[in-house]
């Protein structure tokens, strides 16, 4: 980013209600909140749901009564729909050729050269009208001189128009001044009692408190968001780490498991889930692990050692149930179960097996890719193992979960001839 550009931040409001009512508009001007996987917490919340005091994260069976009384409409979350509107959103952001930063599924950073306030906002607005025309998906847009700027500037633009431009000193004064220190990106709950016990309690104390204090006090992340708020970017491109430490996958069940037969069909899913994340970051596993939980015996796990590291499904699974062989027990009722990939190196340095044909890392290799060409172009999981087993009653409940109106061609939506 060069040094007079400035950085724009797009944000979709509220995405996952709004992705939901893109294809349900009876849903527009209701109550609406999204659950977390197996239907536990509250994760998503339309504006009429936090206007009733619904809290994000709070257990869904705490608020049944208020979503009866107040009418509240429950839905299941659908990661697959989430997902592929994003892609389309920052599709439309890329069209306009700013530079573009993703920085999470709702929100993306853009880099603008210096240009006149006036022809920035119009800029600004004509994006965010394309992405509605075009998605249906209302965004909101914030400039500024930094991230932590530009923030703040789309929380201010999400009270306001759609489009806040913080630029001059005047304007960013006026804004900071009454703006919550722990509504500041980067701060948030972490350290804002702190900040206001010492009588920090606006973007704008923060931002001229004293830098050795601030330093001594929290730590230096804090110190650099409050020179970002004085106009001093000090956060670069935010990058995701390209060979993850450790891969997690574990859910809790849709019902509990019993048989140890279902209980290797949720293993496998997991172990294959996990591997996919892996060969997306062309990584090999050296370690795997397994836990599972019963209300009788609590957590119980187990690794193992791969003598090759690997990211082959069939090699993982396997190697999972040699796991789950160990900690199984017959008539133990089982709530959970997980299993995590270590010692992940990357796949050009693995140590190969001298004892394995040739030619079999080769078929592995191609193997992987031929399953990831198939669920790229027909959708996530459109090809698994049969060991994942096709009841899968262990799947988490998702009672209300809508369907998956752009990428399964059996729940795209059908338009009928009234006549």
């Amino acid at each position: 980013m060069s040094e007079n550009s400035l950085l724009g931040l797009i944000d979709c409001n509220n995405f996952y209600v709004s992705c939901e009512r893109l294809f349900q508009p009876k849903l527009e001007g209701q109550a609406v909140v999204v659950l977390s996987s197996n239907d536990g917490c509250v994760i998503a919340r339309s504006q009429e749901a936090k206007a009733l005091g619904i809290p994000m994260g709070a257990p869904a069976f705490e608020l049944r009564e208020c979503f009866l009384k107040e009418k509240v409409e429950v839905l299941s979350s659908n990661f697959a729909l989430y997902g592929d509107l994003s892609q389309r959103v920052v599709s439309v952001i890329e069209e306009f050729g700013y530079p573009v930063e993703v920085y999470s599924i709702d929100e993306s950073f853009l880099s603008f050269p210096d240009m006149p306030p006036s022809e920035l906002e119009k800029r600004a607005r004509e994006i965010i009208a394309r992405i509605r025309k075009w998605t249906g998906i209302p965004t909101a847009f914030g400039v500024s001189k930094t991230k932590t700027l530009a923030k703040a500037a789309n929380r201010l633009a999400k009270k306001g128009d759609g489009v806040r431009l913080l630029l001059e000193e005047s304007e960013i004064k006026a804004a900071l001044s009454h703006f919550p220190v722990e509504e500041v990106w980067g701060i948030g709950k972490r350290w804002s009692l702190s900040l206001q016990k010492a009588g920090v309690r606006t973007a704008w104390q923060l931002r001229e408190a004293n830098e050795a204090w601030i330093r001594s006090h929290l730590n230096v992340q804090a110190l650099k968001t409050a020179l970002e708020l004085k106009g001093v970017a000090c956060i670069g491109k935010i990058r995701k780490e390209e060979l993850p430490k450790t891969l997690l996958s574990s859910r809790s069940f849709g019902q509990p498991l019993s048989s140890l037969e279902e209980l290797k069909e949720a293993i496998a899913h997991f172990t294959a889930s996990a591997a996919e994340k892996l060969g997306r970051h062309r990584g090999c596993a050296g370690v795997i692990g397994l836990f599972v939980y019963s209300a009788r015996q609590g957590h119980r796990s187990a690794t193992l050692t791969l003598p090759c590291a690997t990211a082959y499904p069939p090699t993982l699974i396997q190697a999972a149930y040699r796991c789950l062989d160990g900690i199984f027990s017959k008539g133990a009722v089982y709530k959970k179960a997980g299993i995590f990939l270590t010692e992940i190196v990357n796949e050009k340095t693995v140590q190969l097996d001298l004892l394995a044909p040739s030619d079999l890392s080769l078929k592995k290799e191609a193997f992987i890719r031929v399953m990831e060409s198939i669920n790229g172009t027909y959708g996530r999981r459109s090809v698994h193992f049969a060991a994942e087993g096709l009841a899968q009653k262990w799947r988490p409940r998702s009672e209300r979960r809508s369907p998956s109106y752009t990428s399964k061609w059996e729940e795209l939506p059908v338009c009928k001839n009234g006549g």
